[in-house]
C-alpha cells in the first residue's frame, strides 16, 4: 500500500480515527475532538488535509471536524441522509474523493444508523483498505443505533445484514479493515482490542458474519 494510515485511539471512548496520507494530500476519517495531532502529522509529511470524512453523526463523542475544516479549508463529507445543518458535501454511494495518487470511494452502508457510510481506499483502481465506522469492528459488528427514536430496529438490522454481506464481504480478502471503535466501546458486544483486520479474517472469524440466514441475523442483532 502506497498510502500511509496513521491511527489515533482515545482510550476512554475506545474511539479510533485515522489520517490517510498520500503524497501531497491527506484525508481524516471520523476525527476526535483534539485536532492538533492531525495537523502536526500532516505537516511532518508535507501534506495538506483536503477532506474530512464522517462515517455517520456520532452520538457518543464530540468531534473536532468543523474546527479542522476551518483550519485547513478541507471539505466535509457526510451522508446525504444525515440530519445535519453544517456546511458539508452530501455524499452518496459511488462518489469519489481523489487525493494524491489515491481515491476514496463512498459506500452507503446503513445498519448502525440509516445514514452510515464506509470509505473504501483505492490505489491504482484497486481496493486496499476500508474505514467501516460503526458498521464492522474487529471480531464484531455494530448495534442498530437507536439515536433515531422513530427508526425500526428490525429494519436497521436488515440493512446491517445487507451492508455487511452484500457490500463489505464482496471485497477481496486482503482489504484492510479500520473500524471507528475498539475494545471497550458500547457500540458493539465483544469488540477485539486488535487495531485493524482484513476482510478475509472477518469473513472467517467474526461471530456475526457466520450467521448467514438473514432472519436469524436480525433476531441476534
Amino acid at each position: 500500500m502506497k498510502s500511509h494510515i496513521e491511527r489515533y485511539f482515545v482510550e476512554g471512548l475506545a474511539h479510533a480515527s485515522y489520517l490517510v496520507v498520500n503524497g501531497p494530500h491527506a484525508v481524516v476519517v471520523d476525527p476526535k475532538r483534539d485536532i492538533d495531532d492531525y495537523s502536526a502529522f500532516a505537516r511532518s509529511k508535507d501534506s495538506e488535509i483536503v477532506a474530512i470524512l464522517n462515517t455517520h453523526p456520532h452520538a457518543d463523542f464530540a468531534s473536532g471536524f468543523q474546527e479542522l475544516a476551518g483550519l485547513t479549508g478541507a471539505s466535509i463529507h457526510t451522508s446525504h441522509l444525515a440530519p445535519v445543518t453544517y456546511d458539508h458535501t452530501p455524499s452518496r454511494d459511488g462518489d469519489i474523493i481523489k487525493f494524491g495518487d489515491a481515491q476514496i470511494r463512498i459506500l452507503e452502508t446503513p445498519g448502525h444508523s440509516p445514514d452510515s457510510l464506509s470509505f473504501l481506499l483505492e490505489e491504482d483502481e484497486h481496493p486496499v483498505a476500508i474505514f467501516t465506522g460503526d458498521l464492522l469492528f474487529v471480531g464484531d459488528v455494530g448495534r442498530p443505533d437507536l439515536r433515531d427514536a422513530d427508526e425500526d430496529p428490525d429494519l436497521l438490522a436488515k440493512k446491517l445484514y445487507d451492508s455487511l454481506f452484500n457490500k463489505v464481504m464482496n471485497l477481496p480478502d486482503e482489504v484492510l479493515v479500520y473500524p471507528a471503535h475498539g475494545a471497550g466501546s458500547l457500540c458493539g458486544r465483544a469488540i477485539s482490542s486488535t487495531p485493524f483486520s482484513t476482510v478475509g479474517d472477518e469473513r472467517r472469524n467474526n461471530w456475526a458474519l457466520q450467521i448467514k440466514d438473514k432472519k436469524l441475523f436480525v433476531r441476534e442483532m
